[in-house]
């Protein structure tokens, strides 16, 4: 019994591994998850994961999160996310800003979703309202409005209430509006 609770602590340390350019860390096992809830208000703090920082695991915070670096995992946010790194994974939070970054991941946003020119995502969005000037390679659900930018490049099905394309922007997909 003691060996597999050794095995299971060393497993847990392996899977949080954290590394940076200038040193490896080994974070402590972690504690109980985080419940986070659509209700209640995000906690007045901000994590950032710094340019030079890789995490190889989920991330779960009742705060927001700024992402500069490499997140290989899962983003679980109360709070709001900002990246301008890069994301594998899935990613749920209450509003979510893509500036220069590059997401592979599912994202499902409370609130709203902003994808910048220069910002590429790969994996469906769900939002209620979509702001996207990127490119984006999956399926789109704005669940009040969408606007796509004139540089915008969407590879995938748009389900929206109310549309907005301007000149130049590609879509290649079905775009279907619904009553609300």
């Amino acid at each position: 019994m003691e060996n597999r609770e050794k095995n299971h602590t060393e497993d847990t340390a392996e899977a949080l591994k954290i590394t940076t350019p200038a040193h490896e860390h080994i974070a402590s096992p972690a504690p109980a998850p985080l419940e986070i809830s659509e209700n209640e208000e995000p906690f007045d703090e901000v994590g950032v994961i710094s340019k030079e920082t890789k995490v190889m695991g989920d991330i779960i915070t009742k705060g927001h999160l700024e992402v500069e670096g490499v997140v290989m995992g899962n983003l679980n946010v109360q709070g709001d996310v900002s990246i301008k790194g890069e994301i594998t994974g899935e990613i749920s939070c209450r509003n979510l800003v893509v500036n220069g970054g590059n997401v592979k991941a599912s994202i499902v946003a409370r609130g709203d979703v902003k994808i910048s020119a220069d910002a590429v995502a790969e994996g469906g969005i769900k939002g209620n309202v979509l702001d996207i000037a990127g490119r984006v390679e999956g399926n789109v659900d704005a669940f009040e409005a969408l606007k796509v930018g004139d540089a915008a490049c969407i590879h995938g099905d748009i389900n929206t209430p109310a549309i907005a394309v301007e000149l130049g922007a590609e879509i290649q997909g079905t775009i279907q509006t619904f009553k609300k």
